[in-house]
C-alpha cells in the first residue's frame, strides 16, 4: 500500500516547485524548463490537486 507521503513523485515536487517560483508561468514555459511537454505537466497538476497533494491559492491585492 502507497502512503501519502509516497504517492507525491520527485516529478510532481518539482512542478510544484517551479509554479512557487513562477505561479503564473504557462504550461508551455514550464514545460521548456523542466523537459515534459505541456500536457504532461497539465495533467500531472490536474492529479495532484484532485488528490488533495496541491493546491493553488489567491489572496486579496492592495
Amino acid at each position: 500500500m502507497r502512503t501519502r507521503e509516497s504517492a507525491v513523485s520527485e516529478a510532481d515536487l518539482t512542478l510544484i516547485h517551479a509554479l512557487q517560483i513562477a505561479p503564473r508561468a504557462s504550461w508551455a514555459q514550464l514545460a521548456a524548463t523542466l523537459g515534459p511537454s505541456a500536457e504532461t505537466l497539465a495533467r500531472r497538476w490536474s492529479r495532484l490537486t484532485a488528490r488533495g497533494h496541491a493546491w493553488a491559492g489567491v489572496l486579496p491585492g492592495r
